[in-house]
C-alpha cells in the first residue's frame, strides 16, 4: 500500500493529505457518471502504490482559455510588437514553448513593455515593491499569472460553469492577486474576490488593482463572508501548505461559503508528486 511505503520514508504529512484527498476523490467520483470515473475510483480504491507508480509524469498543460481571449484583443501591430519583444528578451523561452505558452509569453512581454500606467488587453504591468510578497516577478510575470488563470478557467468551465454569466468567484489565498488579475480581464462580468492573511499583499492589491475585491482573512476559519456567498472558489498552492487537520478545517469552510451547486478547485500534491517523494531517498 502507498501509505506503508510513504510511512517508511517519514512522509507522514503527505500520507495524511493523500488519505484525506482520496476520501474526497472517491466521494466526488461517486457522483460522476461514465466509464472513466469508475476506472479511476477502482484504481484509487485498490492498491494505491501500484496505481501511483504506474502513472507517467504528467506533461499536461491547460488550453489557453484566458490567454487566447486576451491575445485575440491585440491588434495586428501589437501582435508583431509582442513577438519582436519576445524574440529579443526571452528568446529561448518563447521559441521552445508550446503554442499555448507562446500566447501567454507574448502577452507578458507586451504588458511589460507598456510600462507603469499602461494597459494591454485589460492587463497592467503594476508589480508590488520588493518588500511585498509576490510569487514571481519580471517580464514573464507581468500582468499576472496567465497560465494559472488558464488552468482555473479551463477546469471551472469543464465543471459546467459559465464564467461570463455574472457569477461570484473567490481566489482563496490570493496574495497580491496575480491569478485573479487576468481572470478579471477575461471575464469582467464576473465578480472576482480574493482573500489572504498577508496584510501587505492584500493592502497592495486593494490599493492598486481595481474592479477586484480583496479581503484580509485569518489563518484559521471562518472567512469574513456569509454562508453560501460564492458560486466557485479556487485555491492555487494552498492546501499543499496545510497540516492534515488544517486541511480538513478549511475544506469545511469552503463548503460553508459555497452556494448550492458551487464548485471548489484546489491544487494538491498529486500522483506525480507522491511518486517523486516515494523514490526521492532511494
Amino acid at each position: 500500500m502507498l501509505v506503508t511505503r510513504l510511512a517508511d520514508l517519514s512522509l507522514g504529512p503527505l500520507i495524511e493529505h493523500v488519505k484525506v484527498l482520496r476520501r474526497w476523490l472517491l466521494r466526488a467520483l461517486d457522483a460522476v457518471p461514465g466509464r472513466l470515473a469508475r476506472e479511476w475510483k477502482g484504481a484509487a480504491d485498490a492498491n494505491f502504490a501500484d496505481f501511483i507508480e504506474s502513472r507517467p509524469e504528467s506533461t499536461w498543460s491547460p488550453p489557453p482559455v484566458v490567454s487566447a481571449q486576451l491575445h485575440d484583443r491585440l491588434t495586428d501591430d501589437e501582435v508583431r510588437d509582442a513577438r519582436r519583444i519576445a524574440a529579443s528578451t526571452v528568446r529561448d523561452a518563447w521559441r521552445n514553448s508550446s503554442a499555448a505558452d507562446r500566447l501567454a509569453i507574448e502577452l507578458h512581454c507586451l504588458v511589460h513593455a507598456c510600462g507603469p500606467g499602461g494597459s494591454v488587453a485589460g492587463l497592467t504591468s503594476l508589480e508590488p515593491p520588493p518588500t511585498v510578497h509576490h510569487s514571481s516577478r519580471g517580464v514573464l510575470a507581468s500582468g499576472g499569472a496567465l497560465r494559472l488563470a488558464d488552468l482555473v478557467a479551463h477546469v471551472i468551465t469543464l465543471a459546467g460553469v459559465d464564467l461570463s454569466s455574472g457569477l461570484r468567484v473567490l481566489d482563496f489565498g490570493c496574495s497580491t492577486g496575480r491569478v485573479v488579475r487576468p481572470l478579471q480581464a477575461a471575464y469582467p462580468g464576473t465578480e472576482w474576490h480574493g482573500c489572504d492573511p498577508n496584510v501587505e499583499a492584500v493592502g497592495w492589491a486593494q490599493s492598486n488593482l481595481h474592479n477586484l475585491h480583496f479581503h484580509l482573512s485569518e489563518t484559521e476559519p471562518p472567512l469574513p463572508f456569509p454562508s453560501e456567498r460564492f458560486d466557485a472558489v479556487f485555491g492555487i498552492s494552498v492546501w499543499s501548505h496545510f497540516s492534515p487537520a488544517a486541511a480538513r478545517r478549511w475544506l469545511d469552510e469552503m463548503a460553508r461559503v459555497l452556494g448550492p451547486g458551487g464548485h471548489l478547485l484546489i491544487t494538491t500534491h498529486g500522483f506525480a508528486s507522491a511518486a517523486h517523494f516515494a523514490h526521492q531517498d532511494k
